[in-house]
């Protein structure tokens, strides 16, 4: 349940920072709701269904009777779906009521300070308030310094420059079918969660990940780049040998040797071919290139 909105669990919020720092673009509420609830309409019902699939004949529990809303149960009701509206609303649609009044500085995080406050603020109808001191003594606080402490290792890993040299180490990762991918991170991500809270382990993997993908990402315009710039004049044509781009039958038999050997021939050069296509291209560029070309016969 914790997935379908962004403020559910600490991890999503873990991700959103780590999207805002990588890419520069803010990963709104609404947006990150047009994924997260259409998945858990749909997995809810599902996980209770395989959870319950055996206790056919186990009576249900009787639930106690909650008897009518109460006034400060009714005005706690009422915080809360502001907040909600204002959280949803807040850049989206048409720029949202922060564009609208002009306080573009307004994140979700002034929405839930300002609804604490309120919550401190508003009268319970039995002369206190909704929330007190007393109450929130108990939240448990350690949460919010174990958030803070993984924004302080992912900006460590920017600043330092530890992102891009793992993002540069790592982005081969991103040649690998995209459903392999996906298991391997699954299957790492489920065995850290063994050891370790959601939170730690969201907040050691977003900053890894962000700076993968974005590698992953540099590496393959820069391909295309250096494609356009230099391989077309040879691979659009097919001239002196060269595979044409988008042939398959002219690819698979170099294909069938490996990406290695593929990437060895263009580094060091065959036949009319002189080593990276005679240009000055870093290893890794012209590996994107390559990328790039395979990618269409794929």
């Amino acid at each position: 349940g914790g997935t379908a909105a962004l403020v559910g669990t600490p991890p999503n919020l873990i991700f959103a920072d780590a999207y805002l720092k990588a890419t520069g673009e803010e990963y709104s509420f609404a947006r990150w709701m047009k994924t997260g609830l259409p998945a858990v309409i749909i997995g809810v019902p599902l996980i209770g269904f395989w959870l319950t699939r055996a206790m056919g004949g186990v009576k249900a529990p009787t639930l106690p009777h909650m008897g009518p809303w109460r006034r400060d149960e009714v005005r706690t009701l009422i915080v809360f779906a502001v907040a909600i509206a204002a959280w949803i609303t807040r850049s989206e649609p048409f720029g949202g009521w922060s564009g609208a009044f002009g306080i573009e500085g307004a994140g979700d995080s002034t929405v839930a300070l300002l609804a604490a406050v309120a919550m401190f603020l508003v009268p319970d109808g039995k002369g206190g308030a909704l929330l007190d001191w007393k109450s929130a003594g108990d939240i448990p606080w350690g949460m919010l310094l174990l958030f803070a402490g993984g924004i302080c290792i992912a900006s460590g890993f920017r600043a330092s420059g530890l992102d891009v040299l793992i993002g540069d180490q790592l982005g081969g990762l991103a040649t690998a079918p995209p459903l392999l991918m996906i298991f391997g991170i699954c299957l790492v991500v489920t065995f850290l969660t063994e050891i370790t809270s959601n939170t730690a382990t969201a907040n050691l993997l977003m900053p890894l990940l962000a700076a993968v993908a974005a590698a992953a990402g540099g590496n393959a315009a820069a391909g295309k780049a250096l494609y356009d710039s230099v391989c077309m004049a040879c691979h659009a044509a097919g001239v002196a040998g060269a595979p044409k781009y988008g042939d398959k039958a002219a690819w698979a038999p170099r294909l069938a040797a490996g990406m290695d050997e593929v990437y060895k021939i263009g580094l060091n050069g065959k036949g009319a071919m002189p080593p990276k296509g005679g240009s000055t291209a870093s290893d890794a560029d012209f590996k994107a290139a390559v990328d790039y070309m395979v990618s269409a016969v794929k």
